[in-house]
């Protein structure tokens, strides 16, 4: 088994959850969207990508075996996603986003601080202003700080 078999068939298991779990969920139409629509979609597209990559796994000439999985980004990539969803609320987008991005960035050793930080500060900015400001969301920005 080599490694795109394995990744396209985790997705693939993914997707076919995701199908599951919204399966009561209506579609609705194009001109009414429903709450299921696009969680819907997207599973389907998952699934068909995934199954593209599960094909050419199998078909591919070159077939390396799958390699030990290593601890350390799973490990800080599930914790910053963990670290995110329990200070959010507390400490608002703009402080809980950068914080489990930090975090994350262990998980390579190959990560360099100076572009990170960058990446950082944009993307905190990015996910501020479209999911607060544009959007709307009833996220906290910074509720210990300026209340909400």
């Amino acid at each position: 088994m080599n490694s795109q078999f394995a990744g396209g068939a985790c997705v693939a298991a993914i997707s076919l959850a995701a199908l599951i779990a919204t399966r009561n969920l209506d579609t609705g139409s194009l001109s009414e969207i429903g709450p299921g629509l696009f969680p819907k979609a997207l599973a389907v597209i998952l699934l068909c990508l995934s199954l593209a990559v599960v094909f050419t796994g199998v078909i591919g000439k070159r077939h390396e075996p799958l390699q030990p999985w290593r601890l350390r980004p799973i490990v800080f990539v599930l914790g910053a996603v963990v670290l995110f969803g329990l200070t959010v609320r507390t400490l608002g987008i703009a402080f809980a986003a950068p914080l489990s991005l930090l975090v994350a960035g262990f998980a390579s050793t190959e990560t360099r601080w100076l572009q990170l930080v960058l990446f950082v500060l944009v993307l905190t900015i990015f996910c501020t202003v479209l999911f607060r400001f544009v959007l709307g969301l009833p996220i906290p920005l910074a509720p210990w700080l300026i209340g909400y």
